[in-house]
């Protein structure tokens, strides 16, 4: 999003501000990749400061004897009388349904999201006779810039109220299922043009 709303080639976008003899005429995408490279680097400074989240507990005999009765609820019955002969014994991680389901989960939505974002810009940008929208690269980066934009302020503001009331996993399904008939709509925003193309791409973006 970011190096599309930066602008490719900002020499032949922007000639009053960047010289075509300059370094950002000689190499195009150096600016973008800038912009980017700055704020990785922020972020990874930023993280030295950024607290641990795990939880802190008080230690005590009484806390010690919860968390030992603890573990002893989480470990299996059997697995606990193999460890007490053999401390090499380990339960199998791929027979953890609960931890594999989510992995499942989120390997198929990062796919979805990955195979989106890279095959979004192509179809934008393909030509109507090859079932594209024909539309430029400033148009493109607006869009994204308008879908990034709301997306951080959907997930800032909105989306933990909606956790409150659905939970993490109503919302997942009910995301899931709306992501069908939206993906399903995409051939047809090749008949629209103007106005309603710009409302209808950000909207389902």
């Amino acid at each position: 999003m970011l190096t599309l709303f930066l602008r490719w080639q900002p020499a032949e976008k922007y000639p009053n501000i960047f010289s075509p003899d300059s370094l950002f005429g000689r190499f195009p995408y150096f600016l973008p990749c800038l912009c980017t490279s700055v704020f990785a680097a922020i972020v990874l400074i930023s993280c030295i400061w950024m607290p641990e989240t795990l939880h802190k507990h008080k230690v005590s005999d009484d806390g010690n004897q919860s968390v030992e009765a603890l573990e002893a609820h989480l470990i299996d019955p059997k697995e606990e009388v193999g460890q007490s002969n053999s401390s090499n014994t380990k339960k199998s991680l791929f027979k953890n349904w609960p931890l594999m389901s989510s992995i499942i989960v989120y390997c198929v939505f990062s796919f979805h999201d990955m195979a989106y974002t890279e095959v979004f810009s192509l179809w934008a940008e393909s030509d109507r006779k090859y079932g594209g929208l024909s539309l430029s690269s400033e148009d493109v980066g607006q869009t994204l810039a308008i879908t990034g934009a709301s997306l951080l302020v959907y997930q800032l503001f909105m989306y933990p109220s909606i956790i409150k009331v659905l939970g993490p996993i109503k919302s997942s399904q009910i995301a899931a299922v709306l992501c069908i008939p939206i993906l399903f709509a995409y051939p047809y925003m090749t008949y629209l043009s103007g106005p309603g193309l710009s409302i209808v791409l950000n909207i389902a973006s």
